[in-house]
């Protein structure tokens, strides 16, 4: 495994969901169905997610609240995303009866707990539950992940024990890597599938499909929008300064004509 900024996006798709009355508007999605997706495409693709969420952290009484997220056991491997140190997640922190870990994004790390090297298995107070610190993960780059991602500065593993498991709650931002010889149009047309068999299922499914968001070489659709947007306001301003100097040269030429 290697740092997200340096492997190859290729592979990761955004997977949402959507109101069929409404098919071009993607929500996120909720923890019960990226759980069923991820069992019955598991021989396909590697399906994990993640809820932004803030924490009152601290060593001591004086807690602050920073900026974190709780993450399926099995993010980090469908990311690609090696630790700096310690270790990622593994399937028994997921446990309803594990001892509650926590790892620390590179930037609290450094900027909150001074670049610590012996972070790991020490203990900090979160939301007032005792978190092992098992690992410190990179700074990310801006591939086409969402900010909730690269302004981590916790990560909280999930527990089967969590309140945040309801089906009607579409809340989690949910990756697929999908395995070398699997299209995204496959992909999808399965995704759709097991979408329809869920929604003749679970009442809070009904009228709902799934929509998938692919990163094209290392940018996706909606950062390309940003991009193209941010592009198209800085050339606003360009032609609005440009339009002030003809302006001011009018001007001035008008006074020099009236002095002659």
């Amino acid at each position: 495994l290697g740092p997200f900024g340096q492997s190859d996006p290729n592979g990761i798709v955004f997977i949402g969901e959507k109101q069929r009355s409404a098919p071009n508007t993607i929500s996120y999605a909720s923890f019960a169905n990226l759980r069923d997706w991820r069992a019955a495409v598991a021989d396909r693709a590697q399906i994990g997610g993640l809820l932004s969420s803030g924490f009152m952290i601290g060593p001591s009484e004086s807690d602050v609240r920073v900026e974190g997220v709780y993450a399926t056991d099995n993010l980090f491997a469908v990311l690609r995303v090696a630790p700096i140190l310690g270790r990622g997640f593994d399937t028994e922190d997921a446990a309803a009866d594990s001892e509650p870990v926590v790892v620390l994004g590179e930037n609290y790390w450094r900027q909150q707990l001074g670049g610590d090297a012996g972070i790991v298995g020490r203990v900090l107070r979160i939301d007032g539950t005792p978190h092992t610190v098992v690992g410190v993960t990179p700074a990310l780059l801006d591939l086409g992940i969402p900010t909730e991602i690269r302004n981590a500065r916790v990560w909280v593993p999930i527990r089967a024990d969590s309140p945040r498991l309801a089906r009607d709650d579409r809340s989690w931002v949910v990756f697929a890597r999908l395995g070398v010889d699997v299209s995204i149009e496959s992909f999808t047309t399965q995704l759709e599938g097991i979408a329809a068999e869920l929604a003749a299922v679970h009442r809070e499914d009904e009228g709902w499909t799934v929509g998938v968001d692919p990163l094209s070489g290392s940018l996706s659709v909606r950062t390309r929008t940003m991009i193209w947007l941010s592009v198209g306001a800085a050339v606003l301003v360009l032609l609005i300064a440009c339009a002030n100097v003809a302006n001011l040269t009018l001007a001035h030429a008008i006074r020099r004509r009236h002095e002659f």
